[in-house]
């Protein structure tokens, strides 16, 4: 299934039956296996056939997620000021995610703040507006610690760890940040010294 979200956008489900036709298993989507950007350059010439989405001139950032047997690649555009730019891609491989949903923009950020204040390791993470709350996406191999957790459900509530349930909020929502969240976010209030 290929789905273009909007004009930076590109979600592309492979199904079980797609990997076996590849003959490629979820642990092996490298951007280092020639295989592998293959498949991706004829997956994104047919989105460009069917959809209109190109990547001329564009860094792309380029996202993996496991899917039942399958996986669900997420393709975002980045923008350079520069003209003519080479493509560059990153392949980002994703295990599971946690949702947290935050009612206001100031709930969402107090949390950031206090779990950069943490300084224990950052999970990589992304913000979302959507349905006019805020969501704050974890990805990790491992469930939040005990101390994130507590900071989270003191101003939001966590949702979910459905991948569908993410893909909607990624398709239908606003991104507010692509990439490392809390960092990029905590770090900038806790230097405004916002209270």
């Amino acid at each position: 299934m290929i789905d273009k979200i909007d004009e930076t956008r590109l979600l592309i489900s492979l199904a079980y039956e797609d990997m076996q036709s590849f003959n490629l298993r979820f642990d092996q989507f490298l951007w280092s296996d020639s295989k592998s950007r293959n498949i991706i350059k004829d997956l994104l010439q047919q989105a460009k056939e069917q959809t209109g989405f190109c990547i001329n001139n564009k860094r792309m950032m380029i996202e993996v997620f496991p899917k039942s047997g399958g996986c669900v690649i997420l393709f975002t555009l980045l923008y350079d000021k520069a003209k003519n730019v080479n493509h560059r891609y990153r392949i980002k491989r994703k295990c599971k995610c946690f949702i947290y949903e935050f009612e206001t923009s100031e709930y969402l950020i107090r949390a950031l703040e206090r779990i950069f204040n943490l300084k224990s390791n950052l999970v990589d993470s992304k913000i979302i507006l959507y349905n006019k709350s805020y969501y704050l996406i974890l990805y990790s191999d491992n469930a939040p610690t005990i101390p994130l957790s507590l900071i989270l459900s003191e101003y939001g509530y966590y949702t979910s760890s459905n991948e569908i349930y993410m893909w909607d909020i990624f398709k239908y929502g606003t991104t507010i940040s692509n990439a490392n969240a809390i960092y990029d976010i905590g770090n900038y209030f806790n230097n405004k010294n916002f209270s």
